[in-house]
């Protein structure tokens, strides 16, 4: 409902607490967010982190506010980075990108650093996550 008639809201941080279809559904349709906090924990079920993932993509590609993006603990896998890259290749809005423990492996690490070589709209980067996260591909 928030998301439907929230006229001013411009920052979403959507945990756990709140995991709720209906929410990820409106989100891509909400034209005043700037900013959008992911968090998807690695025990959550593959069918809703799918989704939410989807509803992700489609925001990237749709909401022409989104400036800033945070994923928290999400484990995409490969195609799933592969397709979110696309969509933040493809949007030209997006400028701060931030990625908290999310565990991608060296191929998902080297498309990452592709994607920001030939991605010069970002201008703010935030990888963080503990040593297993980051060190497979030496960053």
């Amino acid at each position: 409902m928030f998301l439907r008639t929230g006229k001013n809201l411009k920052h979403l941080y959507i945990d756990e607490i709140i995991y709720n279809q209906f929410i990820f559904k409106n989100l891509y349709e909400c034209t005043t967010i700037t900013s959008v906090d992911l968090y998807l924990p690695h025990n959550i079920d593959d069918y809703f982190k799918s989704k939410a993932i989807d509803v992700l993509v489609k925001t990237i590609r749709k909401n022409s506010t989104l400036a800033s993006l945070k994923v928290n603990s999400t484990k995409f896998g490969f195609e799933r980075v592969e397709t979110v890259l696309e969509a933040l290749y493809n949007n030209t809005v997006i400028n701060s990108l931030s990625l908290y423990d999310s565990h991608i492996s060296a191929e998902e690490g080297k498309m990452l650093a592709m994607f920001l070589y030939m991605k010069t709209t970002i201008t703010s980067l935030t990888l963080c996550g503990g040593e297993e996260s980051w060190s497979l591909y030496g960053v």
